[in-house]
């Protein structure tokens, strides 16, 4: 049997199937942009992590410098049990933050191995070296084109899906009119074998019918505000997923100005305090300054340095949000 398509109504079905599958492969692309994103975000925290450790260890180091002085001048009598008991304090303080970054670092480096499919100890190469921070900064134009949403793969998959909603409501809509089918049929008359292979033992029959669903009324109309649902829904998925898009861009933008603000002001901090450091250093070898004073110079460099990194970090983390707000490529 043969259904002639005469309204277009099965063109429309597998247009929206097509763009069904359509929008099943965006979503496996934004699947993937999600993944990478991800494990981009994950990495620069594990090297933020790593180098505040760093930090903190030297600032560690300073400190016990610091308690042993105090030890030697309490033996001398010129310094009290109250000094003592803060160099204590500060050192207690300093240990729990370095066990909270490790503690840090020890997930951050299990989550990059579960992102990148491996095992922890395989990915000893990717996460040993240098712990700078990766910088992803390539320059950003003084405006972005709003045409760069288009390669979100989830608004090419929201787009799909409002298409193939509408397609499948048009093709519903048609199911009131009459379809007509043609069906054909053959065989043979003569069960002899003498006369099985004449023309007159064949027989065949072509017929034509025809359908119209006229007592499902209400089942057809149903049926299309069913439709007309999907299709209302998919419209504002589609606008939802563009709304979306928009404050993604935004955020990360917004995230990524006030990161790059308080960088630079970092930036000019510590270049302060290292020529405050080297003149304490110069004071000190002169005889003019104690080594508390070095020390204390030194520790106010490694906190603004800790601000560097956490700075350094809420940067890079905003350009990945970015790349992915735009549907960009790793």
């Amino acid at each position: 049997s043969w259904d002639p398509d005469i309204w277009g109504r099965r063109a429309l079905e597998v247009q929206s199937a097509q763009l069904s599958v359509k929008a099943a492969a965006a979503q496996r692309d934004a699947t993937l942009l999600s993944l990478q994103a991800d494990t981009a975000r994950t990495y620069v925290q594990l090297r933020s992590v790593q180098t505040q450790v760093s930090i903190t260890r030297e600032a560690m180091e300073l400190l016990e410098e610091t308690q042993e002085l105090t030890g030697l001048l309490q033996d001398q009598d010129l310094a009290n049990a109250l000094d003592e008991l803060q160099v204590s304090a500060s050192i207690d303080a300093r240990m729990s933050e370095l066990a909270t970054l490790e503690g840090q670092q020890v997930e951050f480096l299990l989550s990059v191995a579960t992102l990148t499919g491996q095992t922890p100890n395989a990915t000893n190469e990717l996460t040993s070296g240098s712990v700078n921070i990766p910088d992803y900064f390539s320059g950003l134009s003084a405006e972005l084109p709003s045409s760069l949403l288009t390669r979100r793969p989830d608004l090419r998959a929201a787009s799909a899906r409002l298409q193939a909603a509408r397609a499948q409501s048009d093709a519903d809509d048609l199911n009131r009119l009459p379809s007509f089918s043609l069906t054909g049929d053959g065989g043979l008359l003569s069960t002899t074998l003498d006369t099985l292979i004449s023309t007159d033992a064949r027989r065949g029959a072509i017929g034509a019918a025809l359908g119209w669903p006229i007592f499902q009324g209400g089942a057809l109309s149903a049926q299309r505000e069913a439709s007309d649902s999907d299709v209302l829904i998919a419209e504002a998925q589609y606008d939802a997923a563009i709304l979306r898009a928009l404050s993604d861009v935004e955020g990360a933008l917004s995230r990524y100005v006030a990161a790059e603000r308080a960088l630079r002001r970092l930036d000019d901090g510590i270049d302060d305090r290292e020529r405050i450091v080297a003149l304490r250093e110069l004071r000190f070898k002169a005889g003019l300054d104690n080594q508390f004073l070095v020390i204390e110079a030194q520790t106010q460099l490694l906190e603004l340095r800790l601000a560097s990194v956490q700075a350094q970090a809420a940067s890079a983390l905003a350009i990945i949000d970015l790349f992915a707000a735009v549907g960009g490529e790793w």
